[in-house]
């Protein structure tokens, strides 16, 4: 990196003071491709990109900086969400800013909810890889047994159907 490169690196990445973060949360409600997971814009790179590019401008950022505040904020807000939901009432300075990310986030929250296995599930996955070990022991002879390899996978494939249920 040369010099003055450095220097610019510095000047963009700079602290945001407290009101240039509400300003920049506030900013961000209307770039909803940035944060919206379902909106039909949000998988167009180049809109993306080019939001990015004029709210890192806007504050003096860099596109990449901006990004990590979005996911640092966006992961705060799923925090004081959970604690909400659990009957605490929320006193980040920001909750009410980014209120309107809170759909997404509940969707996304939820999603993850569906995907996870139960304790049992997982016992049940954990037992199956004990009593088959040709899947991952590789000092068994047998490990290099390709036909018994996809026999155990495909048991393997006939119970996850259970566990994803």
């Amino acid at each position: 990196m040369a010099e003055g490169d450095e220097l610019e690196a510095l000047e963009v990445d700079q602290k945001l003071s407290e009101s240039q973060k509400f300003s920049l949360y506030k900013d961000l409600e209307g770039y909803r491709n940035l944060w919206d997971t379902s909106s039909v814009h949000s998988t167009n790179k180049q809109q993306k990109k080019k939001g990015s590019e004029e709210l890192s401008e806007k504050y003096n950022l860099s596109p990449g900086n901006l990004k990590k505040r979005h996911h640092t904020a966006r992961t705060a807000l799923a925090r004081e969400i959970k604690k909400e939901s659990d009957g605490q009432k929320s006193r980040w300075n920001f909750f009410e800013t980014l209120s309107y990310m809170e759909e997404d986030v509940l969707r996304s929250l939820r999603a993850k909810e569906e995907n996870e296995w139960t304790e049992n599930e997982t016992e049940q996955l954990i037992e199956y890889y004990k009593q088959n070990d040709i899947l991952w022991n590789h000092s068994l002879s047998s490990y290099r047994d390709r036909n018994l390899k996809e026999l155990s996978y495909t048991k393997l494939s006939e119970l996850l159907p259970v566990f994803l249920n």
